[in-house]
């Protein structure tokens, strides 16, 4: 078996030493569980290098995040609702300018299921 970088590491995750489970999803202690973005607008629901569930104290940027408490968002989809307030991303005008679909409810397009934990 490797040898552990980091023996306390090794000591909290023995099955991440060993070799167990490397096999890829659904091999033992290290299989993930698969995420998906709670924003049925996400471009990229299935991928994100950080995933955040929101939760009742949930106050980053000063938005209202009561609508989306028990959620699991992507990283960017969160950031862009943590900057704006809204999850529905701007686009590019024709006129080189940016703007927001018009009329849109991000929050109706939220997944029922509220994403995976």
């Amino acid at each position: 078996p490797p040898k552990p970088r980091n023996p306390a590491r090794a000591e909290a995750c023995p099955a991440a030493w060993s070799g167990a489970g490397a096999a890829g999803a659904g091999a033992g202690p290290l299989a993930r569980t698969a995420k998906v973005c709670a924003y049925e607008g996400c471009p990229c629901p299935m991928q994100s290098n950080k995933w955040r569930t929101v939760t009742a104290v949930t106050a980053a940027g000063q938005q209202d995040w009561r609508p989306l408490v028990g959620k699991t968002l992507c990283d960017s989809c969160y950031s862009t609702f943590r900057k704006h307030g809204t999850l529905v991303r701007s686009v590019r005008t024709a006129e080189g300018g940016w703007a927001r679909a018009a009329g849109s409810a991000p929050l109706s397009l939220l997944a029922q299921g509220g994403g995976a934990a």
